[in-house]
């Protein structure tokens, strides 16, 4: 009988434009159908489920557009806070994507 997979908690926030928010229900749609192999264990699956609290989720993404200057300055802004929360809390990582 394969293991039980680890379950992990998303939280995705999406900054700019309709294509941006596109974007982020293809990644949501790919998290949420799709179970991984672990990068620590091959043998352990990880699912996804997504979370509306970003403090109660075990991965933060971000997806936003360079262009639009507006969003940019809030990613920027949110980065700042993230990393202000991770000196308490730490994160397992932190990716910027966009």
């Amino acid at each position: 009988e394969p293991p039980k997979p680890r379950t992990l908690k998303f939280h995705l926030k999406t900054y700019g434009c309709q294509m941006n928010v596109n974007d982020s229900d293809i990644v949501r749609g790919v998290l949420l159908n799709n179970r991984q192999s672990s990068p620590l264990d091959n043998n352990t699956a990880i699912q996804f489920e997504e979370t509306t609290d970003e403090m109660d989720a075990d991965v933060l993404l971000t997806n936003t557009c360079a262009i639009r200057e507006n969003a940019e300055a809030k990613v920027w802004h949110r980065l700042r806070q993230l990393r202000a929360h991770d000196a308490k809390f730490p994160l397992e990582k932190v990716r910027k994507d966009g």
